[in-house]
């Protein structure tokens, strides 16, 4: 069976590429954006803008190269919006794979639900936005691969007297970036040694260089489940907050620390005072990442 994934968005189909190609199936990935962050991987890279113009481009390369695959996996969009260019690749199996604010708060377009064979949510709040399809819909945790994530711990012996705290928003809005800055300054001006990090708009590989060296890692407070710099973190072993839902956390049971922005100031409080509190969360993190993220797993999650 060849494979194409089709997109690029965290680093998920580059991983899921490879994770294919060592079980000996011919896979690739093809990207079509602008600001890309995670060329590795890539073996079709055509950066375009969304005009009328580059959607006739992307849909004149994916018709020379798609016939060549018996699967089509599209992450986050396909050739062309609402999924309208689904019906020219028909002779394919195709997966739709959604990943945030693709479907978050809106329904699956109705070619999207008439011919994708597969679809799959990337986080499982997003279950509730993809009903009604042909396809089952299934919850397939973003893939990590634990090779490239070491664990490195919170640190060796005593408390520490500065403690490095790291946040990285791909949407400071969207991850409630300013109630993270108001209880670092509210931590500051208690006394509490803090370096903190906003990582933001810098290459992939620049930003895990920060998250290696962090002490706490502060996923997001408003979306309910944990993304990708959240999964880096646990898999270095490193103590993460983020906001999950009540009703995912009794499902799911994921090993961060549970924060909005009523009791953000307590909880990193904790975490700075208390080394034990801190190494114990990385642990339980990674182990979390092991059983869950880890990108052979995932792999053979979608071959069955």
């Amino acid at each position: 069976m060849n494979i194409l994934h089709v997109g690029s968005i965290a680093n998920v189909p580059q991983t899921l590429c490879n994770e294919w190609r060592k079980l000996e199936y011919y896979s690739d990935v093809i990207s079509f954006e602008q600001k890309e962050n995670h060329k590795i991987g890539i073996d079709f890279y055509y950066p375009m803008d969304y005009s009328i113009i580059s959607r006739i481009k992307k849909l004149d390369i994916l018709a020379g190269i798609i016939p060549d695959y018996d699967l089509v996996h599209f992450h986050y969009s396909t050739g062309l919006p609402f999924g309208l260019d689904l019906p020219l690749w028909k002779d394919q199996q195709i997966v739709m794979h959604f990943h945030g604010d693709d479907i978050r708060g809106k329904k699956v377009p109705r070619m999207i639900k008439k011919y994708a064979d597969f679809i799959y949510v990337s986080t499982p709040d997003l279950l509730e936005y993809a009903s009604n399809c042909k396809a089952d819909v299934l919850y397939i945790p973003n893939p990590i691969d634990l090779d490239d994530y070491k664990i490195i711990g919170t640190g060796v012996g005593e408390e520490k007297d500065t403690i490095n705290i790291v946040h990285a928003p791909s949407d400071r809005a969207r991850k409630g970036t300013e109630w993270i800055c108001r209880a670092i300054d509210r931590l500051r001006g208690n006394g509490f040694k803090i370096n903190f990090n906003l990582v933001e708009n810098m290459n992939h590989w620049d930003a895990v260089k920060y998250y290696k060296s962090a002490d706490i890692i502060i996923d997001q407070l408003l979306v309910g489940w944990y993304g990708m710099v959240a999964i880096e973190g646990m898999a270095l072993g490193k103590p993460v907050c983020c906001y999950i839902r009540d009703d995912l956390l009794d499902k799911y049971d994921p090993q961060v620390v549970n924060i909005n922005k009523d009791n953000l100031y307590e909880n990193l409080k904790s975490l700075i005072q208390d080394y034990d509190f801190r190494r114990e969360i990385g642990m339980s993190g990674r182990r979390y990442v092991e059983k869950y993220h880890d990108s052979r797993k995932v792999v053979k999650m979608l071959y069955r």
